[in-house]
């Protein structure tokens, strides 16, 4: 009998263990909210922008602009396991498309995202803006904006922080794999366009595990050379100005496993009770 009762201990035991030892919560949807944003322009080497959006791609000169996209993601529990991230975002305006809405109109594009290795400051100009138009230049970079010459601007340019490498969409694409790449973008105000893949949830990992790892993402045209390329996306703070819903988000699915602690205390609830039976038998 008291061989019996041992061996069931040790099996009831086990079986709590593999049922909520190393089980997982099922995946939890978080939706994190871009926190900043800059727009980058080849023609204003000094000007950047955050509202109403950022520019991706080329204007008539061809001249290239290119954008950045800040997340935090602190509120993803540390020790979480990222199982999909996903980048939405909608487009404001077109490039020849006027200051109106158009379907498809022009080319379509194809547009990637890329980690960006450098702290950057999102601009802080043009605030309040509710449309793109008259700010496909972008304005006078104020004190820490980034922009195309400087990952943080200063008018003394003895106190600026320069890009590590040149300006950051030749840095990024020029040295990096790109994280996500969504081809035949068609030229639609309103339109939501994604990018998803399993570089990008490894990509937030790294930002969980490591927070100051976390400079956010850059946003890049594939075509830099044809005139009048570019694409306009939201930024969070110019869609809460016009109060359109169109704000950028990082869809991220995550799981966290269970507690041990709770499964131990199970497991050695059964085998104390089993020993106090089994020497109850004993007597």
């Amino acid at each position: 009998m008291h061989t019996n009762l041992k061996n069931f201990a040790i099996a009831a035991g086990l079986g709590f263990l593999a049922v909520w030892g190393p089980s997982a919560r099922a995946d939890v949807l978080a939706n994190i909210p871009s926190t900043g944003a800059a727009s980058l322009f080849q023609s204003g080497v000094n000007n950047s922008l955050g509202d109403p959006g950022i520019f991706v791609g080329t204007d008539s000169t061809p001249s290239v602009k290119d954008g950045l996209l800040a997340f935090n993601v602190s509120s993803i529990p540390s020790g979480a396991t990222i199982t999909g991230a996903t980048l939405d975002l909608f487009i404001g305006t077109v490039a020849g498309g006027g200051s109106g809405s158009v379907i498809n109109f022009g080319p379509t594009r194809t547009i990637s995202i890329y980690d960006e290795s450098q702290v950057w400051g999102a601009s802080t100009n043009a605030i309040g803006a509710t449309t793109f138009a008259g700010h496909g230049s972008g304005s006078a970079a104020n004190t820490g904006d980034a922009t195309w010459n400087d990952a943080a601007h200063n008018s003394n340019s003895l106190l600026a922080t320069l890009w590590s490498t040149g300006d950051p969409a030749n840095y990024v694409a020029g040295t990096s794999v790109a994280l996500a790449t969504t081809s035949g973008i068609e030229g639609t105000t309103g339109a939501e366009v994604q990018w998803t893949s399993a570089a990008l949830a490894t990509e937030v990992q790294g930002w969980v595990n490591n927070p100051s790892s976390n400079n956010g993402l850059a946003v890049i045209n594939a075509n830099t050379t044809t005139a009048q390329t570019f694409l306009a996306f939201w930024s969070a703070s110019g869609a809460a100005n016009a109060g359109n819903g169109l704000a950028p988000d990082l869809a991220v699915t995550y799981v966290v496993p269970e507690p041990m602690s709770f499964s131990l205390m199970i497991f050695g609830g059964s085998m104390l009770l089993c020993r106090r039976k089994s020497r109850r038998l004993a007597k």
